[in-house]
C-alpha cells in the first residue's frame, strides 16, 4: 500500500531515525565531556592562583619569597595534583638571587614583589581544557601571577 508522497518506505524509517539519534547522542555526549573537562581545568587553574595568592601575602611581609616558604609552595602544589618538577619561578625569590625588597614610602614603585609560577598538572586535559593554555611543543601547562608590595622595613 502505498502512502503519498513520502520518500521512505516503512521498513526504511527506523534505520534513518536510528542513525539521527546516533548523530545526536554523540554531539551530546562530546558536548557535555568537553564541558566536565573545561570545568576541571579551571577548578586547576584556581586552586593555582589561591596557592599563588598565599605566597604572595607571605612575599609581601618578608620582602621576597624565602627558601622555607619555596618548600611550602612546592609541597602545596604536589599536594593539589601539579608535578613538582615542573614548577618554574620567577620574581622575587631568594634561591633565584634576589634581595629582600624594602618598603619605600617615597616610591611605592621600587617596593614591589613579583612571583609568577608556571606549572604543569598531573592529568593532560582533553580539547576542551586545551584551548586555555598549550604552549608550542603541546605540554599544557597554567601559569599564574601577581605583584604586591613589600611590607618589610628595615631592621
Amino acid at each position: 500500500m502505498e502512502r503519498g508522497f513520502s520518500m521512505i518506505k516503512e521498513d526504511q524509517r527506523g534505520s534513518v531515525l536510528s542513525v539521527e539519534f546516533l548523530i545526536v547522542t554523540i554531539m551530546v555526549v562530546i558536548l557535555a565531556f568537553g564541558a566536565m573537562d573545561y570545568w576541571l581545568i579551571q577548578v586547576k587553574a584556581q586552586h593555582a592562583e589561591h596557592i599563588k595568592n598565599y605566597y604572595l601575602d607571605r612575599m609581601r611581609v618578608e620582602g621576597h619569597l624565602t627558601a622555607t616558604d619555596e618548600v611550602g609552595l612546592l609541597d602545596r602544589f604536589e599536594d593539589a595534583g601539579f608535578k613538582r618538577e615542573s614548577v618554574v619561578l620567577e620574581g622575587t625569590v631568594a634561591s633565584l638571587g634576589a634581595a629582600r625588597v624594602l618598603r619605600n614610602v617615597a616610591d611605592p614603585t621600587t617596593s614591589e614583589v613579583a612571583l609568577r609560577v608556571k606549572v604543569q598538572p598531573n592529568t593532560k586535559p582533553f580539547l576542551m581544557g586545551r584551548l586555555l593554555r598549550v604552549d608550542s611543543e603541546g605540554e599544557f601547562e597554567i601559569v599564574v601571577a601577581g605583584r604586591a608590595l613589600s611590607e618589610r622595613v628595615a631592621e
